[in-house]
C-alpha cells in the first residue's frame, strides 16, 4: 500500500471554521493564552494557525515541531474539544503482585528462612521464588521478584555485625573445648580436618634500603617478571595437597574439592573469609 501524499495528507485535515467546528475560535485563543508553555499549549498554538489556514509543514516549521507530530495533533484536534489537548494516561501495566503474595513475604522475611526448610540463616532471591512457587503456585522470574522486594521496601545487603565484648578466659575455654570435641568426633567418624587455602605467586624480587644521595632522582634496577601461578592448597595432619590452577574462582574450586574427594573420601575443609 503507497504511502499517503503531501497533498492526501494536507486535505486529511480541515481548514478554517471547518477545523473544530465545535469550538469558538475566542475559546480557543483564550485556552491558548491560559495554557502555561509545554505540549498542551503547542498543540492549541497547531489549532489557531490550522484555523488561519497554514499549512502542515508551514505550521511545523513554525512551532519548530516535526511534521509528523504536527498533523498527529491536528488528526487528533480536527473534531474535538479542548480536553483532547492533554493526552490520555494510560492505565499502566497490570498489578503484578497479589496481596495474599505481599503478606505473606513480609510475614516470611520477618523470619529466619530455616522454618521453611532451607538450610540458611538469611534470605536470598532463590529462596523466596521457591517458597512462592510451592506455596502459591506462581512462578516469578528473578528480575520480577527483584523488582517486588524493592517494591516492598527490601534491598539486597550484607549484614552488619555487631562487635561483641572480648571473650573472658572462661568463654575463651569453653569454646577450644568445644572445638576439640568437635574435631575428635568427626576424626572419630573418618573425616580428614584439612585447611585450605589459595594463593597467586609471582615471580620477581623488591628493591631494599640503600643509601642514596638526598633528593636524588637516581633509579635501581629491580628484577621483576609478570609470570604468576595460582595455587590452591590444603594442609591436614598427615600431610599437604596443592593444585595448581589457571584461575582462582568457584569452578577452579570446585575441581580442587573433587580432586581432593580422589584422596580424603570424608573430609572437612577449614577456610578463611570463605564466601
Amino acid at each position: 500500500m503507497a504511502a499517503a501524499t503531501d497533498k492526501e495528507q494536507e486535505e486529511a485535515v480541515p481548514k478554517s471554521m471547518e477545523f473544530m467546528p465545535g469550538v469558538d475560535t475566542d475559546q480557543l485563543t483564550a485556552a491558548f493564552k491560559k495554557e502555561r508553555v509545554g505540549k498542551p499549549k503547542s498543540v492549541l498554538e497547531a489549532c489557531l494557525l490550522r484555523r488561519q489556514k497554514m499549512g502542515l509543514r508551514a505550521i511545523s516549521k513554525r512551532i519548530r515541531v516535526s511534521y509528523s507530530t504536527v498533523r498527529g495533533w491536528l488528526m487528533r484536534m480536527k473534531d474535538a474539544d479542548l480536553e483532547r489537548r492533554f493526552d490520555k494516561k494510560h492505565p499502566g501495566q497490570k498489578r503484578q503482585l497479589d496481596e495474599r503474595v505481599e503478606h505473606a513475604i513480609r510475614f516470611w522475611l520477618g523470619n529466619p528462612p530455616n522454618l521453611h526448610g532451607f538450610q540458611a540463616g538469611a534470605w536470598s532471591l532463590d529462596m523466596v521464588i521457591e517458597v512462592v512457587k510451592r506455596r502459591f503456585d506462581i512462578e516469578y522470574k528473578e528480575r520480577t521478584m527483584r523488582r517486588i522486594l524493592n517494591f516492598l521496601g527490601y534491598s539486597y545487603r550484607k549484614p552488619r555485625p555487631i562487635p561483641e565484648k572480648s571473650a573472658t578466659p572462661e568463654e575463651q575455654e569453653k569454646f577450644m573445648l568445644e572445638t576439640n570435641e568437635l574435631v575428635a568426633d568427626l576424626t572419630k567418624n573418618g573425616y580428614a580436618i584439612l585447611s585450605g587455602d589459595e594463593a597467586a605467586c609471582q615471580k620477581w624480587s623488591s628493591g631494599g634500603y640503600a643509601w642514596r644521595l638526598r633528593g636524588g632522582c637516581d633509579t635501581v634496577d629491580v628484577s621483576f617478571s609478570k609470570a604468576t601461578v595460582k595455587m590452591f592448597g590444603a594442609l591436614g595432619k598427615d600431610g599437604h595437597y596443592i593444585q595448581v590452577a589457571d584461575a582462582l574462582n568457584s569452578d577452579t574450586f570446585i575441581a580442587f574439592l573433587k580432586s581432593l574427594l580422589k584422596i580424603y573420601p570424608k573430609f572437612v575443609l577449614v577456610l578463611d573469609n570463605a564466601s
